[in-house]
C-alpha cells in the first residue's frame, strides 16, 4: 500500500462521501473510486458499503481505518524527527498517563533550554497505550509498577501512592479510619480493569472466604469511577492521588485500605525503540532529577 492511497482512504472514511473527499484531495471522483477499488483488490476484501449519498465502512474497512491512522501518525512523527535541526532540537514528545511531579519538572526544565520541543499527553486504556508503545506511535507512558521488563525499558519515578476505598461521605463506613477486607468483601466493588492490579487486590482480600463482589471495572489511566460511586453503584478501589481530586465536592470521601497497599510509578518506553533527539533530551533531564532526589 502506498502512503498516498492510505491518505485517500482516510479522507473518504472521515468525509463519508467520495465526491467530497475527491474535492479535498484535488482529484476527480472517478479516479478516486478507481483507486479505492484497486485497494480493495490488493487487500482481497471489501472496505466500503457504497450508498447513493453516503459511504460507510465494512468491518474490514474499520479495521483498516485504525491501522491507517497509526501508519500516517508514525509517518508524520518520523518526518518531524528527520527534519529536526541538529543544533536546536525540535519535535513533539508523546506521553500517555497523568504527569507526575518529576515528569512535570523535567518538562519544565527541558522547555527552558529547548523551546522548540512540545509535549502531547494522550488518553487511552492500558491495552491501547501499550499497543501504541509497541507500534512506535507513542514515546512514553507513565504506568503503575510492575513493568514488563522484557518488552519495556523504564525509569522508576520514585513517587508512591496508596490504595483507598472511595465512598459517599454519608456512608456508614465513612466513620472508619481504615477499611479492611472483611468490611467490604460482600459489598459491590468497582475495581481496576488491568489484570495485574486486580491480582494485587485479590491478594489483599485473600481467598479463604471467596472472591469479592465485582460490580464494575474501570481503566485507572482513562476512566474515572466517581459517577458510579455517587450514584450508588458500588465502592471504588482506587489510588489516593485520584480520589483526592474529588473529595472537595463534599459528596465523596476516601479511607485507606488496611493492610495498606502501596504502589509506585515508572516512565516506560519500548525496549530498543529508536528514540528521537527530543525524547532523549527529556529522558536525560528526568534521570538527573530522579538521581538528585534518590
Amino acid at each position: 500500500m502506498e502512503i498516498r492511497v492510505i491518505r485517500s482512504f482516510l479522507t473518504i472514511a472521515r468525509e463519508g462521501n467520495i465526491t467530497h473527499a475527491a474535492r479535498l484531495l484535488h482529484t476527480s471522483q472517478p479516479a478516486l473510486s478507481k483507486q479505492m477499488m484497486d485497494l480493495e483488490d490488493e487487500l482481497g476484501c471489501r472496505l466500503f458499503i457504497r450508498g447513493k449519498r453516503q459511504i460507510t465502512l465494512t468491518e474490514e474497512g474499520r479495521r483498516l481505518l485504525r491501522r491507517a491512522e497509526e501508519i500516517i501518525e508514525l509517518c508524520e512523527k518520523t518526518e518531524r524527527e528527520m527534519r529536526a535541526n541538529d543544533g536546536n532540537a525540535e519535535g513533539v514528545i508523546s506521553f500517555a498517563g497523568a504527569p507526575s511531579e518529576r515528569i512535570a519538572e523535567a518538562i519544565s526544565r527541558m522547555r527552558r533550554t529547548h523551546p522548540g520541543i512540545t509535549c502531547s499527553f494522550l488518553n487511552g486504556d492500558a491495552e491501547g497505550i501499550t499497543e501504541k508503545l509497541d507500534n512506535g506511535t507513542l514515546d512514553f507512558a507513565i504506568l503503575i509498577d510492575p513493568v514488563d521488563n522484557v518488552k519495556y525499558d523504564h525509569v522508576p519515578l520514585g513517587e508512591n501512592d496508596r490504595w483507598v476505598v472511595m465512598m459517599g461521605s454519608d456512608d456508614s463506613l465513612s466513620v472508619r479510619d481504615e477499611i479492611t477486607p472483611d468490611d467490604i468483601r460482600s459489598l459491590p466493588l468497582i475495581i481496576p480493569k488491568r489484570r495485574q492490579l486486580q491480582n494485587t487486590i485479590l491478594e489483599w482480600f485473600g481467598m479463604k472466604t471467596g472472591k469479592p463482589d465485582m460490580a464494575a471495572t474501570y481503566d485507572i489511566l482513562f476512566n474515572n469511577p466517581v459517577l458510579l460511586v455517587e450514584k450508588g453503584a458500588g465502592y471504588a478501589l482506587t489510588l489516593r492521588s485520584l480520589a483526592s481530586r474529588y473529595e472537595g465536592t463534599g459528596r465523596l470521601c476516601q479511607r485507606p485500605m488496611f493492610p495498606p497497599i502501596s504502589v509506585s510509578y515508572s516512565l516506560v518506553w519500548k525496549r530498543s525503540a529508536p528514540l528521537s533527539k527530543a525524547a532523549l533530551i527529556f529522558l536525560g533531564i528526568l534521570r538527573d532529577i530522579v538521581e538528585r532526589d534518590s
